[in-house]
C-alpha cells in the first residue's frame, strides 16, 4: 500500500489533512494536528513490517512528557490503574515506557492511528491529576452554569451514545429542534479530546450542533483553540460569557426550526 493511499485513509478518518513524512527505509512520522499542553507535538511513528502489517510507536515521547511534569506512574497506584485502563481501551501496549500498537493490518491503519492519537492524549491528560482542584472547579461551574442557562431544558452530563463510549459529550442539551453537544474545554488536553470527539461524530453522521465553552484561565495554546474552532459550530470564550450568551443562542437555534 502506497504512502499516498495511507495518507488519504488516515485523513478521511481523522477529518483532517494528515501527512506521512518519510524518516527511514520503512518508517514514517505521522504529522497530526494535536499537541501537548506545552505546545509540543504528539510523536507518532508508523513502521511497516516484512509481513505487510504495521506498527505504531511514540518512541517513549509521551511518558517522557509526563516525567517532565514530575508525574510518575507507580506500580499498583490509582494512577497506574487508570493508565492501564486507557491503554487497554485503545489497544496500546507499554513496552518499557514506549507506547506501541503492533501488527496492524493495512486496512485498519487509519482507525489505529485515530485510536492511538486519542490514547496518547488521554495518557498525557494524567498530568492534570496535580491540578485536580482547579479542574474540578471548572467542571462544577460548567455544570452549574449550563443547568441555569438551559432555562428548564434537559441537560445530560457525561453523555455517551451506544457503542461510542470512548467519545463522551460533556453536556447534551435537549432542545425543541435537536440536541446540542456542549464541551467544557478546561485545559489543552480536554480541548484536544473534544476536537477528536467532534471529528468522530461527523465521520459517523451524528450531525448535531457542537458548542465549546473555554476556560479563560485554562492555559490552552493557540494551536488547540484554533483547531477546535475550525470544527465547532459555536465557541464561548469563558463561563461568564456563555452564562450570558448561551440562552440567547439556544432560543435563536430553536426559533430557526
Amino acid at each position: 500500500m502506497s504512502r499516498e493511499t495511507i495518507e488519504a485513509m488516515i485523513s478521511r478518518v481523522m477529518c483532517s489533512n494528515i501527512k506521512l513524512l518519510k524518516r527511514g527505509i520503512n518508517d514514517y512520522i505521522v504529522d497530526v494536528p494535536f499537541y501537548f499542553d506545552d505546545g509540543d507535538a504528539l510523536k507518532i511513528i508508523l513502521k511497516s513490517n516484512a509481513d505487510g502489517t504495521w506498527n505504531l510507536s511514540d518512541e517513549g515521547h509521551t511518558l517522557m512528557y509526563l516525567s517532565y511534569n514530575n508525574f510518575k506512574i507507580s506500580t499498583n497506584s490509582q494512577r497506574r490503574k487508570l493508565f492501564d485502563k486507557i491503554l487497554l481501551t485503545h489497544l496500546i501496549k507499554d513496552n518499557d515506557c514506549c507506547l506501541t500498537m503492533e501488527r496492524i493490518n493495512s486496512d485498519e491503519v487509519a482507525n489505529a492511528v485515530f485510536s492511538f492519537v486519542q490514547g496518547l492524549i488521554r495518557v498525557s491528560d494524567l498530568t492534570y491529576w496535580k491540578k485536580e482542584t482547579v479542574k474540578s472547579a471548572f467542571w462544577d461551574n460548567f455544570k452549574s452554569m449550563l443547568s441555569g442557562a438551559a432555562g428548564g431544558r434537559t441537560t445530560e452530563f457525561d453523555f455517551t451514545y451506544p457503542n461510542m463510549s470512548n467519545y463522551p459529550v460533556d453536556c447534551r442539551l435537549i432542545t425543541k429542534r435537536s440536541p446540542i453537544h456542549i464541551y467544557a474545554a478546561g485545559n489543552e488536553n480536554k480541548t484536544n479530546e473534544a476536537t477528536i470527539s467532534i471529528y468522530y461524530f461527523e465521520k459517523n453522521q451524528v450531525l448535531f450542533p457542537n458548542w465549546v465553552v473555554f476556560h479563560s484561565d485554562g492555559n490552552i495554546t493557540r494551536k488547540a483553540s484554533d483547531k477546535i474552532a475550525d470544527v465547532a459550530d459555536k465557541t464561548f470564550s469563558s463561563l461568564e460569557a456563555s452564562a450570558e450568551l448561551l440562552p440567547k443562542f439556544v432560543e435563536k437555534y430553536e426559533g430557526a426550526a
